[in-house]
């Protein structure tokens, strides 16, 4: 992880459009965050990450519709309090909690619910590590998470990510990216379906056109067929063409178009590592967060606006 001082209040606001979209019909998603929150110190696309997991795992409870309601308030824990939270030490935190009113958790249930590879749910349908994963956050981060359920009344999820000291020169870093998209055209392509629509969510909101594919071999399809300002891909997908092979194929009909790569293990990415990278691709890491992944394609569009002016 890459933890860091983050503004709780915005990524939550940034992350509410892609849990709605997450969750489906029939189900509504409220935020309900306290004033004057307190910046915490994690990492920011983890945070999203298990944000989706919850809501997820929310939904699954309530198979007749129902509703998600998102909680942020500063929560301080003296020495001398009632520790009721396992394994939180004393000190500051803003706690996060989310709240179903589906079905709730019988008590053998509960008790199993943070361990890898255990569900409930049948073969096929889920791997069991939504929870273990968001409890991996919470612990890696120096916070914790806790649990209230009770059955036919709902489940409520409580994160609780420690406070970080906010600098001025944090604060600028992290400040709202600009909506200035003139509804340029980006190629995504990405077969992980929240990945895909989390990254769409966030570009959509600045403004710009998304085209999505699942794999490389649709991905070209639409290429030939729809005018394109810019390429992002992820380096893994199924098919004949991964991410790389893609770009070799696009570039070579447009050799100036801009191309984002991303990869959460680039090394390992694809035979060849990065020997068979197009020159003038930018690899984007992942996870990476919205604000990330704004600021490399306003970036690049700004150096293209850039260079046409300068010719």
């Amino acid at each position: 992880m890459a933890p860091q001082p983050t503004d709780i209040e915005k990524l939550i606001d940034d992350t509410s459009p892609l849990l709605e979209r997450s969750v489906g019909a029939g189900i509504t998603v409220e935020t309900r965050l306290a004033p004057n929150l307190w910046w915490v110190q994690i990492d920011a696309a983890q945070l999203e990450n298990a944000l989706i997991n919850l809501a997820v795992n929310a939904r699954d409870a309530m198979s007749d519709g129902g509703k998600i309601e998102i909680w942020a308030e500063n929560f301080r824990l003296s020495r001398r309090s009632k520790n009721q939270e396992p394994n939180l030490i004393p000190g500051d935190y803003v706690r996060i909690s989310v709240r179903d009113n589906g079905s709730g958790m019988p008590e053998e249930v509960l008790a199993r619910a943070f361990e890898p590879f255990f569900t409930t749910k049948a073969f096929g349908d889920g791997s069991g590590l939504g929870l273990s994963t968001v409890y991996g956050f919470a612990e890696q981060s120096g916070g914790g998470v806790s649990i209230d359920t009770e059955i036919g009344e709902g489940t409520t999820v409580n994160l609780f990510l420690p406070y970080a000291e906010k600098t001025e020169s944090e604060a600028r870093d992290t400040a709202p990216i600009e909506t200035d998209g003139k509804r340029e055209s980006i190629l995504l392509v990405e077969d992980n379906e929240d990945v895909r629509a989390f990254a769409a969510t966030v570009l959509r909101n600045l403004n710009y056109t998304v085209i999505e594919a699942e794999t490389g071999d649709d991905a070209l399809i639409m290429f030939e067929k729809t005018a394109v300002d810019l390429l992002f891909s992820d380096v893994l997908l199924p098919g004949s063409l991964n991410g790389k092979a893609l770009a070799r194929t696009i570039l070579a009909r447009d050799p100036a178009l801009p191309v984002v790569l991303a990869s959460g293990n680039w090394d390992l990415a694809n035979s060849g590592g990065t020997s068979d990278v197009p020159e003038q691709a930018i690899i984007l890491q992942k996870p990476y967060t919205a604000t990330q992944l704004g600021a490399i394609i306003q970036n690049l569009f700004s150096k293209q606006i850039a260079g046409r002016v300068g010719s």
